[in-house]
């Protein structure tokens, strides 16, 4: 840094507010901040950051804790939308996965403390509740794709008004018949997604008929089995609306082999928008996006906003500010942004969008004909790896 100050022809103070982005920096001319930021260049004059992290007493470092990386692209993309974020902020991300091993998760615990890091996101690869270690009380911290009752910000994919979209495209094409393979009922998404699919049922003044409605397990097997059960009914559904893409996959190819069409005789609606099976279905697939790269964005900016907000960075504890929510991830739409009076939690939940295809059209008019199982089907007696009952679910 001397170097830097004698071949800027400044003090060495002036140059320690340049390089580090002091408030004080703003009281210099242009001209000054010019010279110190030439001679850093000729230099090649890089800041200790430990040495500022010892001044300061920050790291400018976030720790991501995450129970699995799954091969799943879409799921990682929280990551990404964390790192991208967190790196334009001037901060580094660690991510550390503990495999819901209790050993890894508290060598983790220990890791963050020891390593002093600024705030920590805990972040699932499917959204469920969890237990936030009682270490972290003090910490900035948010839950990404997870939820807790203990009052930390939490940031949600709106999987409610997700699946109520999902519906609506059904019913805005004309269909009054829709059935609707959701996934395990023990899971979260699950029931978000079957409440959305009422609330649009409601809203169209179309009575819910529960025997339309089946629990799948979100695989393919599981929608071909369900698509199956749907199509050989006597009054049979004109579009049917899936819980996740590879279910609706099963679908097209339970409609295939019932020689239906589709869109032209049947409707589809998948879930997700896994790209390797949405885009590539044939027609491709009309489906709702799960928004995890923005929802990445907008777990940093909660934990960002107390510093650009002049509060002194990410310093505000589980309780801390929220406020700057509704404007997360730059654009990003947020569907809602509500504090529970029980637990004092604040959750913002990014909009699932839906992604329109050519899966989709007004019911058809002609006559189902019934085919079995025609030559050459993708799926000839399915053997899928466990067997699940065909149930009806409330």
């Amino acid at each position: 840094m001397a170097q830097v100050a004698r071949l800027a022809e400044v003090s060495i103070a002036t140059v320690s507010f340049v390089v580090n982005d002091d408030p004080k920096a703003k009281t210099l001319t242009q001209a000054t901040r010019d010279r110190v930021l030439e001679a850093v260049r000729m230099l090649d004059y890089r800041p200790n950051l430990q040495a500022r992290g010892l001044r300061t007493q920050r790291s400018h470092s976030i720790a991501v804790l995450t129970d699995h990386l799954t091969a799943v692209p879409f799921a990682n993309s929280t990551i990404r939308g964390v790192q991208e974020r967190a790196w334009a902020g001037g901060y580094l991300v660690t991510t550390m996965t503990t495999d819901d091993n209790a050993e890894l998760a508290a060598h983790a615990v220990e890791m963050v403390l020891a390593r002093q890091f600024d705030a920590v996101i805990v972040t699932t690869a499917y959204t469920h509740e969890v237990t936030v270690p009682s270490e972290f009380a003090a910490m900035p911290l948010v839950l990404l794709n997870c939820f807790s009752g203990d009052g930390y910000r939490t940031v949600l994919p709106g999987e409610r008004a997700g699946a109520r979209s999902a519906a609506k495209v059904l019913i805005d094409a004309g269909h009054t018949r829709i059935g609707f393979i959701n996934g395990l009922r023990t899971t979260w998404a699950a029931g978000e997604r079957r409440l959305g699919y009422r609330d649009a049922l409601r809203e169209a003044g179309l009575e819910y008929d529960r025997t339309l409605v089946r629990s799948g397990t979100y695989e393919t097997d599981s929608g071909y089995r369900h698509a199956m059960a749907l199509l050989d009914r006597a009054d049979p559904p004109t579009a049917i609306m899936c819980a996740s893409d590879r279910m609706a996959v099963g679908a097209y190819y339970a409609a295939y082999q019932r020689g239906l069409r589709i869109p032209e005789d049947l409707s589809v609606v998948g879930y997700d928008n896994h790209t390797e099976f949405s885009e590539h279905a044939v027609p491709a697939m009309t489906t709702v996006s799960l928004p995890y790269y923005e929802m990445g964005l907008a777990a940093v900016d909660l934990l960002l906003a107390p510093e650009r907000a002049g509060k002194g960075g990410a310093a505000a504890g589980a309780g801390g500010t929220a406020g700057a929510a509704t404007g997360a991830a730059g654009g990003t739409r947020v569907v809602a942004s509500t504090t529970s009076g029980a637990t004092g939690s604040h959750v913002t939940e990014i909009a699932c969008e839906p992604v329109i295809r050519q899966s989709v059209a007004a019911p058809s008019s002609r006559p189902r004909a019934r085919v079995q199982h025609p030559v050459g089907s993708p799926i000839d007696a399915p053997a899928p790896r466990e067997r699940v009952p065909l149930e009806v679910t409330s």
